[in-house]
């Protein structure tokens, strides 16, 4: 873990410092440039680690990033809370995302179902069913203190079948949010 917080203290000052020095373990610099900086470039750190990991992301980040269903985020959330409260920072300058696989399964898409099962059994976050249940579930990460939610879609299949979850998911759920 100690490579991390390394990175995390070289990472914010190339972007905060107009030179940066750092002698660590694992990392070394001396009076390191970062030219040109960018205007504004968030510390995004995924992470979901409770004893260590958001510590860390409690020290260093801009922005939060896990897996996981609303329940899980909200958990995470209280967990990180006390780490910003150990350091004195507020969690709530911290932005917060998740990812889940999400999908809205057409009745009697065996084929969902089943890769719903492989994912579960591997500790996939996984929300699938009608577009209303989708929706009931999406609906209930701000309460859990999510600011955005991160859908990647590369477990929906491929070509049209991806193409067809997609419309689904966007005409069904996102036009409802």
């Amino acid at each position: 873990m100690a490579w991390r917080v390394e990175a995390c203290q070289v990472i914010k000052g190339l972007l905060t410092e107009e030179r940066t020095t750092f002698d660590g373990t694992y990392y070394q610099l001396e009076n390191a440039p970062l030219e040109p900086k960018p205007a504004k470039l968030p510390i995004m750190i995924g992470a979901a680690g409770e004893k260590v990991a958001l510590g860390i992301v409690a020290k260093y980040a801009d922005e939060w990033n896990h897996w996981g269903r609303p329940e899980l985020a909200a958990h995470k959330g209280t967990v990180f809370a006390e780490h910003c409260a150990k350091i004195g920072r507020d969690p709530k300058t911290v932005r917060r995302s998740a990812q889940t696989m999400l999908e809205v399964v057409v009745p009697g898409d065996t084929e969902a179902i089943e890769r719903k099962e492989r994912l579960e059994a591997r500790g996939g976050h996984v929300i699938m069913g009608s577009a209303q249940e989708v929706l009931d579930v999406v609906a209930q990460y701000p309460a859990a203190g999510i600011d955005e939610l991160l859908v990647p879609d590369a477990f929906l299949g491929s070509g049209n079948r991806r193409f067809d979850a997609l419309e689904r998911l966007r005409e069904e759920v996102l036009a409802k949010i």
